[in-house]
């Protein structure tokens, strides 16, 4: 049985986007819910413990958005209170509450996305398309941390030679360009160098190999029509409105019926794959593999 990450980059990129896709264009609160959830499962299932603390940036976040839109719209039938003659009503409420769901959900799965698809992935993804484009994305993700290890250089080294003060205003906000200045001419050098060195050693004059198998299997075509599949089933119950959500100015939702139960299934089989799949890898794996009392492991391949 195989990872959910090591199926063929094209498989797993329709994957995340009938994800992204059914995430941001949906504002009911079932589907929003079942989006986060396994959201948050499958990576604290990737990267477990460490990755709590980076979810704890979630907590406020999320209590922020569902405290912003109430104060900005005041819409809706039921008034919860006022602060200072400002009605809360709560199908602002609610609708913050979803709002903030959506977004935090849609982030969390692109950080997942982010893990999972490495630049090597890119360039399998986008070489057979443009060599050139897989090229610049490729950098333009991997100058992300690059630059964030650079700011820390330069802004000790501008610290030990005393040019970098921040006693005023003035002094950080010129502090602040000089770095930038720096680290601008550093990416525009290491950008030429790149291309230069790429250049030179034939990229784009042949078609592209990979050190990694980029063959599609029949496993990665079973998993392109199973999420397109069940994205159909749930746009389907979409487009005949029975998985619609209205906030204002009362609160409703699509009732119980065939079509939206089918929605709710077919968006939880399709966000708790990933999960179920490494899950299902995990436990198999320890119990094939397990030490038993007087018995060596046998690895099998």
């Amino acid at each position: 049985m195989q990872r959910f990450d090591d199926h063929h980059p094209i498989a797993i990129f329709v994957w995340f986007l009938s994800v992204f896709a059914l995430t941001m264009l949906t504002m009911h609160p079932v589907l929003l819910l079942t989006s986060l959830v396994c959201a948050l499962a499958y990576r604290l299932l990737r990267s477990g413990r460490r990755s709590l603390r980076a979810l704890l940036w979630l907590l406020p976040m999320f209590l922020l958005l569902c405290v912003l839109n109430p104060l900005l719209s005041h819409g809706g039938d039921t008034v919860l209170f006022f602060i200072n003659q400002m009605p809360f009503t709560l199908e602002a409420t609610v609708y913050g509450v979803c709002a903030a769901a959506m977004i935090l959900a849609t982030l969390t799965w692109f950080r997942v996305f982010s893990d999972i698809f490495t630049s090597e992935r890119l360039l399998m993804l986008l070489g057979a398309l443009s060599s050139k484009l897989a090229l610049l994305v490729s950098m333009g993700l991997r100058y992300i941390p690059l630059f964030t290890l650079r700011i820390r250089r330069v802004t000790d080294a501008q610290r030990a030679l005393g040019l970098y003060r921040d006693r005023s205003l003035v002094e950080r906000v010129r502090g602040g360009v000089r770095i930038f200045s720096v680290l601008l001419t550093w990416g525009l050098e290491q950008g030429v160098v790149t291309a230069d060195s790429m250049s030179a050693r034939g990229y784009g004059v042949a078609r592209r190999t990979f050190a990694a198998d980029a063959r599609i299997r029949p496993r990665d075509v079973w998993m392109i029509l199973g999420a397109l599949a069940l994205c159909v089933g749930v746009c389907v119950p979409m487009a005949t409105g029975d998985l619609f959500a209205q906030f204002y100015p009362v609160i409703s939702f699509s009732s119980a019926r065939p079509l939206s139960l089918l929605g709710y299934v077919c968006f939880l089989l399709l966000c708790a794959w990933p999960t179920a799949v490494d899950g299902m890898y995990r436990v198999l794996w320890r119990v094939r593999y397990a030490r038993t009392p007087g018995q060596a492991v046998r690895w099998t391949i």
